[in-house]
Order: structure tokens, then sequence, then C-alpha cells
């Protein structure tokens, strides 16, 4: 399980995300081109490319957001390392001022 706290396991997840969004643009692409290529002619036919056109459009904008998870999984993580780097500069000073009070 990833670690809301782990910069590295963040980076990872953000990646898989953005292929999640890829595939999404992936899936999107491939409805437009099975539906230009149906040689069937009718109203109805119409319709029915109107519907894939639309539904296409909402898997590009399900992308979008997708992506936007993604981005802020990695906003998240460097906000993390950020924090990590305030963290880690007082406690190393403390861990070694208590060295050198223990002659260390």
């Amino acid at each position: 399980m990833t670690s809301v706290l782990d910069p590295v396991e963040l980076g990872a997840l953000a990646r898989r995300v953005d292929g999640c969004a890829d595939e999404l643009r992936g899936r999107a692409r491939g409805l437009l081109l099975a539906a230009s290529v149906t040689r069937w002619q009718s109203t109805a036919a119409e319709a029915f490319r109107r519907q894939a056109s639309d539904l296409a459009t909402a898997i590009r904008t399900s992308a979008v957001d997708v992506d936007a998870a993604a981005a802020a999984l990695r906003r998240h993580g460097r906000q993390v390392e950020i924090v990590e780097s305030a963290i880690a500069t007082p406690l190393e000073f403390v861990a070694n001022l208590a060295l050198s009070w223990l002659g260390g």
C-alpha cells in the first residue's frame, strides 16, 4: 500500500495515474476511429456517431481530471519532501549536539 508520507511511492503512483490518463485518451481515440469507419449510413448511424463523439469527449475530459489527480500527487510528494527536509535538519542538529555533549 502506498504511504501518503513516501515521496518516492507518491511519484510512482503519479506515474501509474498518468498511465491511466493516457489509456483513457487512447480509448477515446479508438472509439472515434471505430465509429468513423462504420459504413452504416442512416439517421440512426449519424445519431450513433454523435453519441460516440460525445462519449469520446467525456472520456477525454475524464483524462484531464486524471491528469490533475496525478499532478496533485506529485505536488503532495514535493510538499512531503520539503517537510521531511525541514524536520531532518533540526533533528540532525539536535542529534549532533547530544552526541557532542556525550563526548561522541
